[in-house]
């Protein structure tokens, strides 16, 4: 999109989030929706419930550890900048 000029609004974001999760890809999923939220749009509660039950089921692995940062605002790992 951005190579197009098109500046991606909430509901691109939601789109895509929404996609890669449906096709199992939950961290960058959960990268999307932290750039989502850095370029201050606003929280999405059906993909906060998403991201959280997902978490809450998957105690017993490892995503429960370092993923939990995405839902709580500490995650700082490489996002994606604009070009």
């Amino acid at each position: 999109m951005r190579k197009s000029d098109v500046v991606p609004d909430v509901v691109h974001y939601t789109a895509m989030i929404k996609g890669l999760v449906a096709d199992g890809w939950i961290l960058k999923a959960m990268d999307f929706y932290c750039e989502m939220k850095s370029r201050e749009f606003p929280a999405d509660p059906e993909l906060e419930k998403l991201f959280k039950d997902f978490l809450s089921n998957s105690k017993k692995n490892h995503w429960s550890r370092g993923a939990k940062e995405y839902i709580t605002g500490k995650h700082e790992r490489n996002r994606i900048t604009s070009a």
